[in-house]
């Protein structure tokens, strides 16, 4: 029975004063207790459930029989007593099983009062029953797209608007869906289709150029894409989190039920598909087999993973034994000493060396037992975010975490976290994919004769032409501050030009540079399309904009540190080994400081540390299974030895004593 939505009537006097603040669950139990209701089981040994909720939705799942609708009037005149809420029947609706004869069927909606008509089509936007034709159950993802592109389709955006409009509206419609069940690869490419045509600026009537595949510009913006979503990955990666949420929640009424219908005698990561599964429990399984390429052993003694298994050394599939282990202690404790540290002999002498020096990154957990944790998010916990990009790598055959050489890499990085305007970034995005609309990319289109410069005529119009290599373009770069870099790299490629830039010109100037790049093709469009004459004096224009554009931005709060004249700074030092990344050596390094100062008996009145996952971590009260749970925990209780004590996030440039000893290493 479904969508019981409540309404609000007049309380009413009755003798069961004391349900005035009972729920309804509660009022279902009471009669479940009694025997004088029953709910239903999905299979033998299922747990039975009767009724579940959401918001003031009520679903209520009984056998059809009289006894149990006279039970159910039963309890709504009771509550209805009690609340003074009835149960509005117009909007209710009930769904039989496919063996309930018609007349069965008749028999119990009228004992209910309710009325002939059948069961919604859709609960919260999404189909509660799936046949066998998914295409067509899923089309309404398609068209509540193209409803909302077809709208925008007749308004003009930048391009900066279309990337807002894609990534927070449409990418998000058919989110919820995709959390449940796996959606048909056909509607996600008619999705990504009617998508693309909107950034390119396609429409009914006109049909632009597509200059970059999607599968392109679906790639994180730091390796070179836009970081549009591949909704593909996507909803495989909505269905790993639910994976995740089942296995990680063994005492839940959905994991009891799966457990009872697929895994009666095995774990939830080793269910197999069973026989006739339903289409949501396919689904789950797909959600899976993400979830499993992306555990980890979290190792604690290490006396319950397999020194042959395939997940607890970074970034090797499988470990080399260079001698035979007896089987007997072929554990990964093997190679724990009993004071929790790695046996680095045993280690080299059994594993190749770069082998041993992966596992000497791992930190080894303080705790009780070895577990598995999502090895692709700090937390150790199971993200959205994180499962995209390992399904993303999978279908790239790349890795998660760098899949573009590091020059590309750090240009990428430099580039979108620069502060200037959105259409200035996406402009240089295209003019280092070489995607701009220079005659010699239209003319390999097919869309004009001659791939010629318009302009001078003597080459053929090329991006790097249109920005470095044109007479025109020289005579702007001999007027701005950069004329003599642009006579040192003139003749580079405008890739190899923008990369120079990045090593060889102050980071304070180069939004100057990348902006008189930008207002070059301006006027050469200008003076193409509208008969403007050449304006040379460029970089002025470009100061004065980016300027502008940087006072009307809204600046939020900044924290400043000040240091007192009584505050008198303390110092450690400390050859840390085994650090497995940035943050556990800052942890390191954090504990360390906080363990010396209990042992040298000196309070310090603040902690300021330019690490802030670690901060948060420490300061958090989210659950974390991280490798380094641990040793936040330590951190915590040393900190709450010390209640006077603050713990401060501060920036890089503020921990001036840090940044001189990293440039004093030798």
């Amino acid at each position: 029975m479904k969508n019981f939505s409540m309404k609000g009537g007049e309380a009413t006097t009755s003798p069961q004063r004391l349900l005035n603040l009972v729920p309804l669950p509660t009022t279902i139990r009471i009669h479940e207790d009694a025997a004088l209701f029953s709910g239903i089981k999905i299979c033998r040994g299922a747990p039975s459930f009767s009724h579940l909720l959401f918001a003031v939705d009520s679903m209520v799942f009984v056998p059809v029989t009289s006894q149990s609708s006279e039970a159910i009037n039963r309890i709504l005149h009771l509550y209805f007593q009690a609340s003074g809420q009835s149960v509005n029947r117009d909007k209710s609706s009930i769904l039989f099983s496919p063996n309930t004869s018609p007349d069965t069927q008749s028999q119990f909606r009228s004992s209910l009062l309710l009325n002939g008509e059948g069961f919604i089509s859709k609960y919260l936007g999404v189909p509660h029953c799936i046949g066998r034709v998914k295409n067509s159950i899923f089309h309404y993802l398609i068209q509540k797209v193209s409803s909302k592109l077809n709208v925008w389709n007749e308004k003009l955006f930048s391009r900066a608007g279309k990337e807002t409009l894609i990534k927070s509206v449409i990418q998000a419609i058919p989110s919820f869906a995709m959390s449940c069940f796996r959606i048909p690869k056909s509607t996600c490419a008619s999705i990504q289709s009617l998508t693309a045509k909107f950034w390119w600026g396609s429409n009914t009537n006109h049909r632009k150029i597509h200059w970059k595949s999607w599968s392109a510009i679906s790639a994180s913006k730091f390796f070179g894409g836009l970081g549009f979503r591949s909704l593909t990955s996507h909803n495989q990666a909505l269905l790993a989190k639910q994976a995740w949420r089942i296995w990680s929640n063994p005492d839940s009424l959905l994991h009891s039920l799966l457990k009872a219908r697929y895994f009666k005698s095995t774990d939830f990561l080793q269910a197999p598909t069973g026989h006739n599964p339903s289409f949501t429990w396919r689904s789950l399984q797909w959600g899976s087999q993400l979830l499993k390429k992306g555990l980890i052993w979290k190792i604690c003694t290490g006396s319950n993973i397999p020194i042959s298994a395939s997940n607890w050394i970074p970034q090797i599939s499988h470990p080399t034994l260079l001698h035979p282990i007896d089987p007997s202690l072929a554990t990964v404790s093997f190679f724990v000493n009993q004071d929790r540290s790695w046996n680095t002999e045993k280690l080299y002498h059994f594993l190749p060396s770069f082998q041993a020096k992966a596992v000497l990154t791992i930190p080894l957990d303080l705790g009780h037992s070895d577990s598995l944790i999502w090895g692709f998010h700090h937390s150790g916990i199971l993200t959205v975010k994180s499962a995209y990009h390992l399904a993303q790598s999978i279908v790239t055959n790349s890795s998660p975490s760098s899949s573009i050489p590091s020059p590309f890499k750090d240009w990428w990085k430099f580039l979108w976290t620069l502060k200037i305007p959105p259409k200035i970034k996406l402009f240089t995005w295209k003019a280092f994919k070489l995607l701009l609309p220079c005659a010699l990319n239209l003319f390999h289109k097919h869309a004009i004769p001659s791939a010629c410069c318009f302009h001078c005529g003597g080459s053929n119009e090329s991006v790097s032409h249109a920005l470095l290599h044109c007479p025109r373009v020289k005579t702007i770069w001999h007027q701005s501050n950069f004329k003599q870099f642009f006579a040192d790299n003139h003749r580079l490629d405008i890739r190899d030009f923008y990369l120079h830039s990045l090593e060889s010109i102050p980071k304070d100037q180069l939004p100057v540079l990348i902006g008189i790049i930008w207002q070059i093709w301006n006027t050469r469009n200008a003076h193409l399309f509208q008969r403007q004459n050449l304006c040379t004096n460029v970089q002025d224009y470009v100061s004065n904009f980016l300027q502008d554009y940087q006072e009307a931005q809204i600046h939020s709060s900044v924290y400043t540190v000040s240091k007192s004249p009584s505050l008198q700074p303390s110092a450690l030092q400390r050859l840390a080994l085994g650090a497995s990344s940035p943050i556990f050596a800052e942890a390191q390094a954090l504990a360390a400081g906080l363990q010396w100062c209990l042992s040298s008996n000196l309070t310090p009145e603040y902690i300021f540390s330019n690490c802030l996952n670690l901060v948060s971590k420490v300061k958090g009260n989210w659950h974390d299974h991280s490798p380094l749970s641990t040793l936040v925990h330590q951190i915590r209780t040393f900190l709450s030895r010390f209640p006077e004590t603050s713990l401060l996030h501060v920036s890089r440039q503020h921990n001036d004593k840090a940044t001189l000893a990293k440039q004093a290493r030798v």
